[in-house]
């Protein structure tokens, strides 16, 4: 249902619907100067001025540019491993909020049918996250895979108003269909096969449903607080708890805790030569 300004009250309707742009106001102000919508309160279609939808539109605009310009002040001062959550935030707000963080690194914005979530990952978040994928390209190499990550990359699809950016993720069995390519399509192209979220401070488990909607084969979540590795594999519309890694099946979630631990205690370089010498016995 479209729904516009009540002309007699100036009261505004449909907020959402204007900022979402269910009206065309480009095609209805060049070919009349009234615009026929149903409004709240009202059982029978109404017409408008266009005037006032112009007006509307023009308010809406102005205060989704005033509410993303606070927003982004606001993560200007978010200190790190932190979560800012607001609800009722359209897919133009979302977009226009990915836009301005383009450049911003240490950020995570995720969006869910209007919730919106942003988080600036930590210090101890960026060593598991760059350790986790320094193990995913040496088992690669070593094992003679071609593996694309694609980072932090957003994943989005507007018909499911649903978007998020996981701390890293991978292109294995599909990697051939996306060498060379700087912008996929979920709409076209395929997903990632493997994506990684690292829990220091903030929980990702909210985040399943989103990769579940995009067909995300497997999941891998690192719950520093418990020092525990948890993996997951797609089976059917929703995750289960497996222990192999579907990618790399010699890989438990016992093992590769064990070298992220190892990577804490140890560094990142002895933790990795400990990945070597594992993978080579295998063979």
């Amino acid at each position: 249902m479209y729904r516009v300004i009540d002309c007699r009250s100036g009261a505004l309707w449909g907020k959402r619907a204007f900022a979402e742009k269910r009206i065309n106001f480009s095609a209805f102000l060049s070919k009349t100067s009234f615009l026929r919508c149903k409004s709240s309160g009202f059982k029978t279609s109404r017409w408008y001025p266009v005037c006032v939808a112009r007006r509307a539109c023009e308010t809406i605009m102005a205060s989704m540019t005033t509410r993303i310009s606070e927003l982004k002040d606001a993560i200007d001062h978010l200190p790190p491993g932190s979560t800012l959550s607001l609800e009722d935030v359209t897919w133009k707000e979302y977009e226009n909020l990915l836009s301005d963080l383009d450049d911003r690194p240490g950020i995570r914005v995720t969006y869910d049918q209007g919730k919106l979530e942003i988080v600036t990952t930590s210090r101890r978040h960026e060593k598991y996250e760059r350790f986790i994928e320094m193990i995913i390209l040496l088992m690669a190499e070593e094992s003679g895979l071609t593996v694309e990550s694609c980072g932090s990359a957003t994943w989005k699809r507007q018909r499911d108003a649903r978007g998020t950016e996981p701390d890293c993720c991978f292109h294995i069995a599909n990697a051939e269909r996306v060498i060379g390519r700087d912008e996929l399509d979920l709409d076209k192209d395929p997903p990632p096969d493997l994506v990684v979220e690292i829990d220091v401070t903030n929980q990702s488990s909210s985040k399943l449903g989103i990769y579940s909607g995009f067909r995300i084969p497997e999941v891998w979540r690192y719950i520093a607080k418990k020092r525990i590795l948890v993996l997951f594999g797609l089976q059917g519309d929703s995750y289960v708890q497996i222990e192999r890694s579907l990618s790399f099946p010699a890989l438990t979630a016992t093992i590769l805790g064990d070298f992220i631990e190892r990577s804490a205690s140890q560094g990142q370089t002895r933790a990795l030569a400990a990945v070597r010498e594992w993978l080579r016995s295998l063979h």
